[in-house]
């Protein structure tokens, strides 16, 4: 949406400078020592920036014989100037996009990742616990046996993809520390379900559900964190919203190589 935006500013700015062009033309030339007629220069500048503003929209002349062939030259000349621009800020776009596009796709299969990550968060932290024997804190192992993400984990598009791209999570220690500790272990819906017995497919998924609703696309740590990565965060946040709950939404709990829903959706993103 910015990149469209920013074109129809720059055809805007393009229609102005291709005016300014026609003007120049007939601007009397003060290095000229021939007479020059302001009436004439002024009707001839009128009538060839009319000419170009009837036509511009089409991208080429409109109706030039109604004017004289100096009139119509001055316009086809903006004309031309104007179509080069508009030619160069659409390539420009295009390019714009596909970036935009890229990077977007990105995003969506790192969050997807981060649900994995924040699994292997709690099962280093599990293993430590066990280790020093302290017994305080819930114990992690639904959430570490939760059927979603074995299937996230074992979505070879997923996998693939996070080494084609080096998609991960590397150096945000702190950040998935504070989102497990201080969010995750803070939240009922997440307390509840380590507490629940044997949760089935259904449960682990309405968990990741909830989490990326609640946690993932509304909470102020993972704002802070989005904001200072994507510049158009408040723009792309519902997108990429969509884009993992339907995901998760699709999951399916028999079906080898993550899930066929999951696998589709992100195959479509993967290029």
């Amino acid at each position: 949406m910015q990149n469209i935006f920013a074109f129809l500013q720059c055809r805007q700015s393009n229609y102005h400078l291709a005016l300014d062009q026609i003007r120049e033309q007939f601007a009397p030339d003060l290095n000229s020592m021939e007479v020059q007629d302001p009436v004439k220069l002024q009707e001839n500048r009128k009538a060839a920036s009319d000419l170009f503003i009837k036509s511009h929209e089409e991208r080429k002349l409109q109706g030039a014989d109604a004017y004289t062939a100096e009139q119509a030259a001055a316009a086809q000349n903006a004309l031309t100037y104007y179509n080069k621009l508009v030619q160069q800020d659409g390539d420009r776009l295009r390019k714009n996009m596909v970036v935009e596009a890229e990077a977007l796709a990105g995003r969506y299969l790192k969050f997807l990742l981060l649900l994995l990550e924040l699994r292997r968060y709690a099962a280093a932290e599990r293993e430590r616990r066990l280790e020093t024997g302290r017994r305080a804190g819930p114990d992690e192992k639904n959430w570490l046996a939760n059927k979603v993400l074995d299937r996230l984990e074992q979505n070879k598009l997923l996998q693939t993809e996070a080494i084609r791209q080096n998609l991960n999570w590397n150096g945000e220690e702190e950040f998935i520390r504070q989102l497990y500790r201080d969010v995750l272990l803070q939240d009922e819906a997440f307390l509840a379900y380590l507490k629940a017995d044997a949760p089935d497919f259904e449960a682990d998924r309405t968990l990741v559900q909830h989490l990326v609703k609640k946690v993932f696309f509304k909470h102020e740590l993972v704002e802070g964190m989005m904001e200072g990565q994507d510049m158009y965060w408040s723009e792309n946040r519902d997108v990429l919203k969509s884009m993992v709950q339907r995901t998760i939404k699709e999951m399916e709990e028999s079906s080898e190589g993550g899930g066929c829903g999951a696998g589709r959706a992100i195959g479509e993103l993967g290029g």
